[in-house]
């Protein structure tokens, strides 16, 4: 998706469930590992993707 050709700024919310214990994957982009440090700062691939900017809301456990 081409990023927004206007001169006007978009406001966006965003909400992205997954699973409780994902994994941060690999990022295999530009664009994902661009991801992965704005969403998840200080989370490495491998590691639960939890962070101080996308915590964990509810367990089962």
């Amino acid at each position: 998706m081409p990023g927004n050709p206007t001169d006007r700024m978009r406001e966006v919310m965003k909400i992205i469930y997954y699973a409780d214990g994902s994994i941060a994957a690999e990022p295999d982009s530009d664009a994902r590992k661009n991801d992965l440090a704005q969403c998840l700062p200080g989370v490495k691939p491998g590691e639960v993707a939890v962070s101080h900017l996308n915590p964990l809301v509810y367990s089962s456990k």
